[in-house]
Formats: structure tokens, sequence, C-alpha cells
């Protein structure tokens, strides 16, 4: 009979024991990394909120730069071609941030919409994956296209460009996406209403 008591009290102090090793352990590791993660996690909330916060701002800074713009320059573009060699002409459109997303097969070509100049090619801060590149070719004093995504791209800033002549390519075994944007005054317009072949 006393054997068996020493058991149980064995028993219970090991469970006691374990219950305030485990407690203790969750309290330091709540302290040293939950508490921790929970802070970047609000110091990232923070930094995104504040993100937001200067976009509007900017926004309405510019909405009379854009009121003056789009009274005073008027939307002349000459028909687009499709900036990639596939005939198939795999795209989806994405109404509300009026982009194009193209399927670029591998080892496709991808050609400049219209003539222009290269204004700028430089590294997507979107960052769809870290080897992003986005291409801007202004067209007119307030018209630019948009070409971003994961491709090769052979043209240089300043450079000037005529309709149908070579930008990049996807040299990769897999297909790629072509993100294509029109922007006149600043604001997105709908891209397919300048591609009459489709």
């Amino acid at each position: 009979m006393g054997a068996s008591r020493l058991i149980k009290k064995f028993a219970v102090y090991a469970l006691v024991s374990a219950i305030i090793t485990f407690t203790i352990t969750y309290t330091i590791f709540d302290l040293y990394y939950i508490s921790k993660l929970e802070d970047e996690l609000s110091d990232v909330q923070s930094q995104v909120k504040a993100f937001e916060n200067e976009t509007k701002a900017i926004k309405k800074d510019m909405e009379p730069e854009i009121e003056r713009c789009l009274s005073n320059s008027e939307l002349k573009l000459d028909e687009l071609i499709w900036p990639i060699n596939d005939p198939k002409k795999n795209y989806v459109f994405k109404s509300k941030t009026k982009q194009l997303e193209i399927s670029v097969p591998p080892k496709s070509k991808i050609f400049a919409a219209a003539d222009g100049t290269v204004l700028t090619v430089t590294p997507s801060d979107t960052n769809i994956t870290l080897d992003d590149q986005i291409v801007l070719i202004r067209h007119s004093k307030n018209l630019l296209s948009v070409y971003a995504g994961s491709n090769k791209i052979i043209v240089n800033d300043g450079q000037n460009i005529n309709k149908g002549e070579l930008i990049g390519s996807n040299n990769s075994n897999t297909s790629n996406i072509l993100y294509f944007e029109l922007r006149h005054c600043y604001r997105k317009i709908n891209p397919l209403n300048f591609f009459k072949e489709l």
C-alpha cells in the first residue's frame, strides 16, 4: 500500500513539474519570440498604413495637374501592335487596374507596341519575382506604355524605338507574364481600345 501511494505522489509530482516547466518555457518563448514577432508585425502594419496615406496624399496633390493635363492634352495614338509574337494572343484583362497580363511563351520576343522613346528601364519594386524589370516608353508628352515582368530586356534609357522593334524576350523554357499598361496624363487607360486586331 505504501509503495502504491509513493508511486501516485511521484506521478503527481512529475505532472506538476511538467506543467511548471511548460509554463516557464512558453513564457520565455512568448517574451523572446512571439512578442518580438508581434512588434515586427505592428511595425509593418504601421509602415503599410503610412504608405497608403502617403499615396492618397500624392494622388490628391496630383488631381489639379491631371485635370490640367486632360484639358490640354488630346489623346492621340495610332493602332497598337500586339507586343508578343504569339498568334494565340493569350491574355487576361484586369479591369480594376486596367492592366493586361499577357502570356509570353518560351523563347518569344517582346516588341514595342508603338513608336516612342525609352524613358526608363528599371528593376520592379513590386517584386513579382526578384528579377522583374519595368520598361517605360514615352509615345507623346503625356502618353506612356508600361511593360513589366521577368523577361530579358535589351533596350536602354533614352533609346528611340519604332513600333514593332524588339525590346526584350523570354529566354526561359517556361512561359512568363508580361504586364502591359497605357497611361495618359498619369492615369491608366484601357489598352484594349487600341488593339484593333483583338
